[in-house]
């Protein structure tokens, strides 16, 4: 699908300072060649297991995960499920708090650093009782790049991620609340194989600012608060709309956007560090893992790949096509989606918020930084 928006804006132009044009040239540098994960070909998502007293957590678990996140900020997201210490991993700032308990979710109580990539189980044992790793459930961590190899051989996404879109749009109110769009598309043939998906999604900390190691680093993308169905919400402050789990959908249609209204005091820095992480699961269980895990995203991840097809300048002060400083102009733009990303926008209410945040203001930040306008502030 093509997603097409048109906006039409009025500025005021400006005298450019004398050195706009100035060209510098910049010596080429050499850089040392820095590893990074292979690409897996489709998004990764996975729950890092982590507290504030884990020495291997702060060293290594956690800067790996950013670097994954940083590597490949278009195919990595993940879920900090981060604890007071590592000796009970299961408390309730971890998120492992009802419905949806998700420490106990992965048959764990304690011990970090540990990661779960595309909900694979826990509590897996040697013939002596002691944890060890499976192919896509990870203990221990020494390097910073100790989750790549399992990101690289697939995360455990389902074999089926094309047959899905999901999109997380996120929109400051400013009245002190933030909400979130979330919005999913089976684009396989057909109709979608399962009756019933469930909507795994979180407001996290971007910067976990509310749980520091004790060595004062931060890792990222710290749980705060899980969405619930019905528009609700829980954190470890208690249940605001009476949720009894994650959202179930139903792709019959082919789409469903689902949204919630949330306070912006659930994270640490307010909306400018919050976060939304979402995946589509095939189940939930409190108390085991294993389901499907089909496609995922974040609210800071772009669904649009915009170009521009169209664009006309009319000055509004004298019937011409040149102008001079104080002309009003009206600056008339087609943006279309040129990328693969965004069928979800078509049908999504979020999509007017995301292209907006994408492609327009990022179009004024682009005409106020060359001193062509005043204001990048806009209306349509």
């Amino acid at each position: 699908m093509t997603a097409l928006m048109l906006f039409s804006i009025s500025v005021m132009l400006v005298e450019a300072p004398e050195d706009v044009n100035e060209e510098t040239e910049n010596a080429l540098q050499m850089e040392d060649v820095v590893y990074r994960a292979s690409d897996p070909g489709h998004i990764v998502f996975s729950q890092y297991i982590t507290s504030d007293n884990c020495g291997y957590c702060m060293s290594y678990g956690s800067p790996a995960h950013k670097k994954l996140d940083t590597d490949w900020p278009e195919k990595y997201t993940y879920v900090s499920l981060h604890s007071n210490g590592f000796g009970n991993t299961g408390d309730a700032e971890s998120g492992n708090v009802a419905p949806i308990m998700a420490v106990s979710h992965l048959k764990e109580t304690g011990g970090a650093p540990k990661t779960s990539f595309g909900d694979a189980e826990g509590g897996n044992v040697d013939a002596n009782g002691n944890g060890v790793s499976t192919t896509y459930f990870r203990i221990g961590c020494g390097t910073n790049t100790c989750w790549d190899a399992p990101f690289s051989s697939g995360g455990r996404t389902h074999s089926t991620y094309a047959d899905y879109s999901l999109g997380v749009g996120q929109s400051d109110n400013g009245d002190g609340t933030t909400t979130i769009d979330i919005s999913v598309d089976y684009v396989g043939s057909g109709t979608a194989p399962l009756s019933s998906y469930t909507l795994y999604a979180a407001v996290t900390e971007n910067v976990c600012y509310s749980h520091a190691y004790t060595d004062g680093t931060r890792g990222g993308h710290c749980w705060e608060a899980w969405l619930l169905n019905g528009g609700a919400y829980v954190s470890n402050s208690g249940n605001v709309g009476g949720g009894t789990g994650f959202q179930s959908i139903s792709l019959a249609s082919g789409s469903v956007s689902t949204s919630w209204t949330v306070p912006n005091n659930l994270v640490g820095q307010g909306a400018s560090n919050m976060l939304t992480v979402a995946a589509l699961y095939s189940g939930w269980s409190t108390s085991s893992a294993d389901f499907d895990m089909f496609t995922a995203a974040d609210s800071s991840m772009n669904p649009m790949d915009l170009g521009m097809e169209q664009f006309t300048v009319t000055n509004r002060d004298h019937n011409s096509n040149g102008f001079i400083p104080g002309d009003m102009l009206t600056l008339d733009a087609s943006v279309r989606n040129i990328g693969t990303e965004c069928s979800w926008c078509v049908v999504s209410s979020a999509c007017a918020r995301t292209a907006h945040v994408w492609g327009l203001q990022s179009f004024m930040r682009e005409l106020y930084s060359k001193r062509i306008i005043k204001s990048p502030g806009a209306t349509w």
